[in-house]
């Protein structure tokens, strides 16, 4: 038993060129998954921030009897989304507002809503 122990030279190259080979082959099947779901995650993240924008505008117009701009709402930190996204409230009337989610960095895709809730931009999840 001892002599063929040390016959032995480990593998081979080629099983290891297999070895590495197949790594990467799931590796290009898995890493794009998972972005695509990170993605998705972070889009729902903003649609959240932007909903949490929405009642709070509904309810300073009930208070007010106006809609506010972004400070006027004491909403605090939208957590880990500002990190990557800027949000706004823009043409902001007595009677209507925008808000906006714009990605800080390219390709500076955006979600927003309005006071009737309608919801425009290109981060839009299609259902």
């Amino acid at each position: 038993m001892l002599s063929t122990l040390e016959d032995s030279d480990g593998f081979v190259w080629y099983e290891l060129l297999l070895v590495i080979i197949l790594i990467s082959f799931f590796a290009t099947l898995v890493v794009p998954r998972f972005l695509e779901v990170k993605e998705k995650e972070n889009v729902i993240k903003v649609e959240q921030a932007l909903e949490t924008i929405y009642r709070r505008q509904r309810s300073y117009f009930a208070e007010s009897g106006r809609y506010g701009l972004l400070d006027d709402l004491r909403i605090g930190d939208l957590g880990f989304v500002t990190r990557s996204f800027n949000f706004t409230v823009e043409h902001v009337t007595d009677s209507t507002y925008t808000a906006i989610g714009k990605q800080k960095k390219e390709p500076y895709r955006f979600m927003s809503i309005d006071q009737d809730s309608n919801w425009a931009g290109d981060l839009l999840l299609e259902e």
